[in-house]
């Protein structure tokens, strides 16, 4: 059986949503200015009246009429994300005076790719979450394309959603600038296992109950507690 040190990171996820907030369209660009102080190489990617998204080194930043969303890319730490996070929303709520949060979701996706699907069908099936029809189903001869299961909790306080899934990745290779020139970057597609984790709170909290940066360390713990508990076992 696998265990999650099996598995790397393939992207972290901060969402916190909020009450509609009219501040956003007179502080938009406040909030911006004063991110690019603390994000150097911040980048433009996407703005319109509810939505702005820049792109800061490894993540992607969203800012929303009620919504604030920090998405990391492959091969981010979860130390560099929890850093990154925590400057993006005190910057945040300072400049949009946010006062109460709705929702404040840790989402993580760990990957583990395979060499063929057979190999990620076999996988998914070690885990249990779900009853894979061996023959012919629905008069077709040929076994699933693609197989996925979802598992939703709710508490009073918290819920988590637990996503397990196979798919096709495409890969592009990492060609060093000076050479690229000369080569010829050739795509692949790899068959991948996903797991996808998602650990949220369901009542709403004050802007002085919420500690981002405590947020997301015990997030990591209750969730790879539960993991090691219930998904790998």
């Amino acid at each position: 059986m696998y265990t999650l040190s099996d598995f790397q990171i393939d992207r972290q996820i901060l969402e916190a949503r909020f009450p509609l907030n009219y501040l956003f369209w007179d502080r938009a660009g406040r909030l911006w200015t004063a991110l690019a102080r603390s994000f150097p190489d911040l980048k433009f990617v996407l703005a319109n009246p509810n939505h702005t998204q820049f792109e800061a080194g490894n993540f992607f930043l969203v800012a929303e009429a009620g919504v604030l969303r920090v998405t990391s890319k492959d091969g981010v730490t979860f130390d560099q994300f929890e850093k990154e996070t925590v400057n993006f929303c005190r910057i945040a709520v300072e400049v949009l005076e946010i006062e109460m949060f709705d929702r404040l979701g840790f989402r993580t996706i760990w990957i583990k790719y395979f060499s063929s699907r057979s190999k990620t069908t076999e996988a998914f099936r070690e885990f249990g979450l779900l009853s894979v029809p061996d023959g012919n189903a629905f008069g077709i001869k040929e076994p699933p394309a693609q197989l996925e299961t979802r598992l939703t909790w709710e508490g009073s306080n918290v819920g988590a959603i637990l996503g397990l899934r196979t798919e096709k990745r495409r890969v592009d290779p990492q060609i060093p600038w000076e050479v690229r020139s000369q080569l010829k970057a050739t795509s692949t597609e790899q068959c991948a296992l996903v797991l996808d984790v998602d650990y949220f709170t369901t009542a709403s909290l004050q802007r002085d109950q919420v500690d981002v940066r405590e947020w997301i360390n015990s997030s990591k713990m209750v969730v790879r507690k539960a993991l090691a508990k219930e998904v790998f076992k």
